[in-house]
């Protein structure tokens, strides 16, 4: 288990460098306007988004309980790219210490509301998970990305899932 927590610790810091270069080659002022692409929501908000995430498991470390319908939706990470990157950064410097946690037990709450349905998991599949859900805002970032700043440079493996990479590359040597 131990080795797929390392896997998985390796693969959410990569995203997240991955993210904050191509957030560098946004304009400052692009980063927090609303587009239309993105329906009305701006890079910032799926930036913040992605970061909520992993700050509710790592709250749900200390708690024993991981709720992702209860996030803090800090608005200065949507307008302020900077600010943005510095604390992806930081949230990645506590992720990259969490494989001693890897068979950690913890309950996952399904709702927001009291009462809600619990769900037996641990930390490295709730790792898991939000590589998934991060590589699937980032797919939508590259959309807007795209539409948006055509002219703008976008790694070839920004928004896909590394079996579709795996997939892609297999595919391409036949």
């Amino acid at each position: 288990m131990k080795d797929i927590m390392q896997t998985n610790i390796q693969n959410f810091i990569n995203l997240i460098n991955q993210l904050i270069i191509h957030l560098n080659r946004i304009p400052e002022s692009e980063y927090g306007k609303k587009l239309q692409t993105l329906g009305n929501s701006s890079i910032g908000e799926h930036v913040r988004h992605i970061y909520n995430f992993p700050e509710c498991l790592l709250r749900g470390i200390q708690t024993g309980v991981v709720n992702y319908d209860k996030r803090i939706r800090n608005t200065q990470i949507e307008t302020n790219r900077e600010y943005a990157i510095k604390c992806l950064l930081e949230q990645t410097g506590y992720i990259i210490n969490l494989d001693h946690y890897s068979n950690k037990p913890l309950v996952l709450e399904v709702e927001a509301k009291e009462n809600s349905p619990r769900i037996d998991t641990n930390l490295t599949r709730e790792l898991h998970y939000i590589i998934e859900h991060t590589i699937h805002h980032m797919a939508i970032l590259r959309i807007g990305m795209n539409f948006h700043f055509p002219s703008l440079e976008i790694e070839g493996s920004f928004g896909f899932a590394y079996s579709t990479l795996e997939y892609k590359n297999l595919t391409s040597q036949t």
